[in-house]
């Protein structure tokens, strides 16, 4: 099988490559669900193809997962570097970015570095990689080349490459249009402070977690949406359960899924909302970014949050 581009995709490589004429470390930008990880894919291939390493870097076992199964699908064999699991030499790796920088010893420098959600790579761990292996190049990939602490991602990116806009990807049919439903009153939010730009967790669950805001969710959706497939973000595990049992009052399937979860269980979970035997996820942060789950037809928040870019990553989950 061999994986083919869209054309805004071939554009986007093109672009890259000319930067990395001047560049050692290039920023791309692209919309969720502008195909990320068939770029990835598509770059691992041609790297492998002309006998060079390439690293790919993510920061979710999900993530992992997905992107290995990308790579199998185009027969690229590939090493994964994570806990559990035991290192091969192979040229093409995917490596859990918490794994590898324990590990960074008993690998040779890779030819290139590919950061998967690289709006995290100000971070010590990713920075601490980049300088372990100088020579090689740098491509990182984001939806929102934005943190919600104000850190600046110049210390691991020197050039920046944009892609599509959502506009135009939603004008050419490659992401769905949207209806946008609100309730007719402000929750009040006065009282919650603010921690590292965004609201304080403990805070916002006091004012969140309350049956009579959860109760209107579950008749906004059942009134709008009911029986298409929702997650509902969450502040808290706490704040999920409640949601996910005031939903099964209703009538509706509904879990939780949280980073406690084995993967297995994560796994199982993502998979009935697949099939359908279940309609709706109460996420405590895990699906907000990065996760591939094509099945997801509404995004109901009852996390408010001042963070565009966890704002924009989260609704990227349904478009």
């Amino acid at each position: 099988m061999t994986i083919t581009l869209r054309p805004y995709q071939e554009q986007m490589i093109a672009d890259v490559r000319a930067a990395m004429r001047e560049h050692r470390n290039i920023l791309l930008q692209a919309p969720t669900g502008a195909g990320k990880t068939a770029i990835t894919v598509f770059m691992m291939s041609r790297a492998a193809a002309v006998g060079r390493r390439a690293y790919f870097l993510v920061h979710q076992n999900e993530l992992l997962s997905q992107t290995s199964r990308a790579l199998w699908r185009q027969k690229l064999e590939h090493g994964m570097i994570a806990a559990g699991r035991a290192g091969t030499p192979l040229p093409a790796q995917v490596a859990s970015i918490q794994t590898l920088i324990r590990r960074i010893d008993r690998y040779p420098e890779p030819d290139l570095i590919i950061i998967d959600e690289a709006h995290r790579a100000a971070a010590k761990t990713y920075r601490d990689i980049i300088a372990a292996w100088p020579n090689a190049r740098v491509i990182g990939l984001t939806a929102t080349p934005q943190r919600t602490d104000g850190k600046s991602l110049d210390v691991s990116f020197d050039h920046i490459v944009h892609g599509p806009s959502i506009c135009d990807l939603i004008e050419q049919g490659y992401l769905c249009r949207y209806e946008l439903f609100a309730p007719p009153s402000a929750i009040d939010l006065s009282g919650v402070k603010t921690q590292m730009g965004d609201y304080a967790r403990d805070d916002l669950a006091a004012a969140m977690d309350k049956p009579t805001i959860t109760g209107d969710a579950v008749t906004h959706y059942m009134t709008n949406t009911r029986g298409k497939r929702c997650v509902v973000m969450c502040v808290t595990i706490e704040h999920a359960e409640h949601v996910a049992a005031q939903y099964r009052c209703a009538g509706v399937a509904a879990e939780v899924i949280a980073g406690h979860m084995t993967d297995v269980q994560r796994a199982e979970v993502l998979e009935r909302l697949e099939r359908g035997t279940l309609h709706v996820i109460a996420s405590v942060q895990l699906l907000v970014e990065g996760v591939d789950i094509p099945g997801i037809e509404v995004v109901q928040w009852l996390r408010p949050t001042k963070s565009l870019v966890i704002w924009m990553q989260g609704n990227g989950r349904g478009l």
